[in-house]
């Protein structure tokens, strides 16, 4: 079992849900839009084509239990549920490859320091969980 300190946890977590769910689960072309609606509100995940790539748009009701699960988890045990679906790990690719982390930046160069190490930290533990992170940058 992995832990997360405090602050890799309240670094995961700063990811506001509304956020993830829009990201997850809205549809990007007018074909699926016209379709669907701006969401996805099926309870299956959904097959959208954007630029050329499949992309998966994911249920809003089902990310939204899912994004409260692992929040609760983490607060609660200080880590992350044994077995981790395809959509837990979407989810917490999100949080860090979306989130707002680098913000820390405006508290102070210490603090984004330390949130800059806390996030290579969980970049690490992520890998050894199987949660490939999509995006993620240090300037």
């Amino acid at each position: 079992m992995i832990k997360f300190t405090k602050l890799e946890i309240d670094t995961i977590v700063d990811r506001p849900e509304d956020c993830i769910i829009q990201n997850l689960c809205d549809f990007y072309t007018d074909e699926m839009i016209q379709k669907y609606g701006d969401r996805n509100t099926t309870s299956e995940p959904i097959t959208e084509i954007w630029e050329g790539h499949e992309r998966i748009v994911q249920p809003e009701q089902k990310t939204d239990y899912a994004i409260n699960d692992l929040y609760v988890h983490l607060e609660d045990f200080k880590s992350l549920p044994e077995h981790l679906t395809e959509l837990d790990k979407e989810i917490l690719d999100n949080c860090i490859s979306c989130g707002t982390w680098d913000r820390a930046s405006d508290v102070s160069p210490q603090f984004y320091g330390q949130v800059k190490r806390a996030v290579k930290s969980i970049a690490n533990k992520f890998d050894k969980l199987g949660i490939k992170i999509s995006w993620l940058s240090f300037a």
